[in-house]
């Protein structure tokens, strides 16, 4: 349930009539959900106890048990975690229906996962000679990815999230991303080796690209993985949720956090994630104009120049990656990581057989959709989503986020910092698979429909909504 922030003072009442005063903000609490103990007990607690604690474990993402047919499959604490909070959510007696908005986003994205079925069966019966081998276990594989970030996302709305559970969870989030930042910042400037933070992990070819990150040739991705993209869009979404509860709790964000997670975006060293965080950011300041964004940006300066001080070459690499994005046109650098090779193969795949434009190639057959014989994923949502299920689906991803952004922006109020952290996600999907259960990209759309849920978890009443112009507005 979400309400207009007012600040911590609450100001006079300029109306002469009472029922037009601002209320208290215990007034506020007690109207939009009230103090009393959880309706369903012991499950419940353990549930909430089980969401923030998936939300902690965000920091560290690394697989913790190497264990598994391969590599992508190794379980995480939050894949673990999220498998507690859904059992829990089974064996609840008592349960909590999802409010309007959350079963219209929910409905969606169950289409969208049984569209994932049928483009993953369709091929097994109709091609000839069926399909690689290759290609099933990738396509089951972002299947049961689609499952699980389903199932935690239906489990998070069980969840009585009265205040007192509001504050506790902005307050997990932050520390969450407090703790992320200093392992990403660490990592970087080479005050700690990620090999450090994953012994666990095999120095060997069956580890696949987690091998980099256990011999520590990766800087700038703390504990959460071996992509760049990942770990700044892991931020991004932790940001988008802190600022959310911030804003319900009447509180105002303050500095440290969206600080400290920008410095921790610029020096995972992505681009994307750079370039989205920048336009979050700005939203923020567009948004809200009040002083914490700019004094945000300004701390994120003067913590940056702090930083790139004593790191001479930390700076070198995180600025000539943070500055590639102006020399685009340039032929004579790959600015762009080999991306337009491999879009320009995708392409050429797709034109081969005007038909996959249109119904695609099967789901987990982009790695392989190729004709120049680059084997990788597209490196761009809409086109990985057309090499496997081609403009039809397309078309329905596109009808999912409108549906997602439409409730955001009907449920959010202020300035709406999930919807735009959504937003924000989707541009950088012009330069990485940020929507799809790609291997790369983990559990982050579980994350990301977590985040979501509690967002549209809590309706704003009218009153409040309508205020959200008002002059009276925090700082």
């Amino acid at each position: 349930m979400t309400y207009q922030p007012f600040g911590d003072r609450v100001a006079p009442a300029v109306a002469i009539d009472r029922q037009f005063a601002r209320p208290s903000q215990r007034e506020m609490e007690a109207r939009l959900e009230p103090d009393s103990p959880p309706r369903d007990g012991v499950l419940s607690r353990v549930r909430f106890i089980g969401l923030c604690a998936y939300v902690a474990a965000q920091a560290y993402t690394v697989p913790v048990l190497p264990i598994g047919p391969n590599w992508a499959v190794w379980p995480t604490i939050p894949d673990l975690l999220g498998i507690i909070l859904v059992l829990t959510f089974v064996a609840s007696g008592r349960r909590l229906l999802p409010t309007p908005s959350q079963r219209r986003v929910l409905g969606f994205t169950l289409g969208i996962l049984a569209g994932s079925a049928l483009w993953y069966v369709v091929p097994l019966l109709l091609v000839p000679g069926g399909v690689p081998q290759q290609q099933k276990d990738i396509g089951l594989y972002e299947l049961a990815r689609e499952v699980q970030f389903l199932a935690a996302a239906f489990a998070v709305t069980t969840i009585e999230l009265t205040p007192p559970r509001l504050r506790t969870l902005a307050l997990v989030v932050g520390a969450t991303i407090i703790a992320a930042g200093v392992l990403t910042i660490a990592t970087s400037v080479g005050v700690l080796e990620t090999r450090t933070l994953a012994p666990q992990l095999p120095l060997s070819r069956v580890a696949g690209p987690w091998i980099s990150y256990a011999l520590g040739n990766i800087p700038g991705q703390g504990g959460m993985g071996y992509e760049h993209g990942y770990t700044a869009a892991q931020f991004l979404i932790l940001l988008g949720v802190w600022i959310n509860l911030k804003i319900r709790l009447q509180t105002s964000p303050g500095l440290t956090v969206p600080a400290l997670t920008m410095a921790a975006v610029f020096f995972t060293q992505s681009r994307a994630g750079l370039a989205v965080g920048v336009l979050f950011v700005g939203l923020a300041v567009v948004m809200n104009p009040r002083r914490w964004p700019f004094a945000a940006m300004i701390a994120l300066l003067v913590v940056l120049a702090v930083l790139l001080v004593g790191h001479t070459n930390v700076a070198d690499v995180s600025v000539q990656r943070a500055t590639s994005f102006v020399q685009l046109g340039d032929p004579r650098l790959d600015t762009l990581s080999g991306r337009t090779e491999i879009w320009g193969d995708k392409i050429a795949f797709l034109m081969a057989d005007p038909l996959r434009w249109v119904i695609g190639a099967g789901l987990g057959s982009s790695y392989f959709d190729t004709v120049a014989g680059f084997q990788a994923d597209a490196h761009m949502f809409l086109l990985q989503v057309t090499t496997e299920t081609g403009l039809i689906g397309v078309t329905a991803f596109l009808i999912w986020f409108f549906v997602v952004l439409t409730q955001l922006a009907r449920v959010e109020v202020r300035w709406r910092p999930y919807f735009w952290c959504t937003l924000a996600l989707f541009v950088s999907g012009f330069a990485q698979e940020t929507f799809y259960p790609v291997a790369a990209f983990q559990g982050l759309m579980g994350l990301y429909l977590v985040g979501l849920m509690i967002a549209l978890g809590q309706v704003a009443p009218a009153h409040f909504r309508d205020a959200r112009n008002s002059d009276q507005q925090y700082h």
